[in-house]
């Protein structure tokens, strides 16, 4: 287990104040000057193991319970993200105004500014968009040399029509829809806090596909949903490689 100075301090000062003892007199029971023992709660020194033997001796917990890895409480949790965040490049390129998480500063706070760095830094970032661009012209320009037909994705779509049933007459039902998600080897599961412009995501993790509910989304628009989910992963898969290049 590797040790973590900023979660033995939290676990250390919460501990402490759980006991109602000050710095000072968790140091007289331990053998060690306040300002040390600070230090040591704000993660900027390790204790040796014979000193955390003797604090969780005069805290009355175990020496397993300073050590555990989980922060103690919510708000812990909340100042060691935002402890992270603030020495991340990124954030401070941003040159923000100083801002410190004292007791003052409200959870609520403490959990937007955590939960708002975790969006931003999830955006794509410019060479990635380009990169994404870059596919699509590649990928148009070979569509366009094949004439807008693949014989194979025909096939294989009328092999998997043929296998669930249908005879390629008529609009799929609902059960012809299933047994193909199914054959293709996905599950759909309607959900209802889908973004409004997004139609279906896709979990390669678990095989399946979500959909909006039917109140947010048509049945016949959710069965086109679905079945454009189906022909893109197959002709993601029947794309070749150089078509990128």
């Amino acid at each position: 287990m590797t040790f973590d100075a900023a979660v033995f301090g939290h676990r250390l000062r919460h501990r402490r104040r759980e006991r109602g003892l000050t710095l000072d007199e968790l140091g007289a029971k331990v053998d060690r000057p306040s300002p040390y023992l600070s230090l040591v709660e704000n993660g900027k020194r390790e204790p040796k193991l014979s000193l955390i033997d003797a604090l969780a001796q005069a805290l009355d917990t175990t020496t397993a319970d300073l050590l555990s890895p989980e922060p103690p409480n919510r708000r812990a949790a909340l100042e060691l993200a935002f402890d992270r965040i603030r020495e991340d490049p990124r954030y401070r390129a941003l040159q923000l105004p100083e801002l410190k998480a004292t007791a003052r500063l409200p959870d609520e706070a403490l959990e937007h500014v955590v939960a708002l760095f975790g969006v931003a830094t999830r955006r794509p970032s410019s060479d990635s968009v380009d990169s994404v661009r870059h596919a699509a012209a590649s990928v148009s320009a070979w569509l366009r040399e094949q004439d807008g037909y693949l014989a194979h994705i025909e096939q294989a779509a009328a092999g998997i029509l043929g296998s669930s049933g249908h005879d390629g007459q008529g609009a799929l039902t609902s059960r012809d829809l299933t047994t193909i998600v199914t054959q293709v080897g996905y599950r759909v599961l309607t959900v209802d806090d889908i973004p409004a412009h997004v139609r279906s995501i896709v979990d390669e993790d678990t095989g399946v596909i979500y959909v909006a509910q039917r109140n947010a989304l048509r049945t016949r628009q959710a069965r086109k949903a679905i079945l454009q989910t189906l022909a893109g992963k197959v002709l993601g898969h029947s794309i070749p490689s150089n078509a990128f290049d």
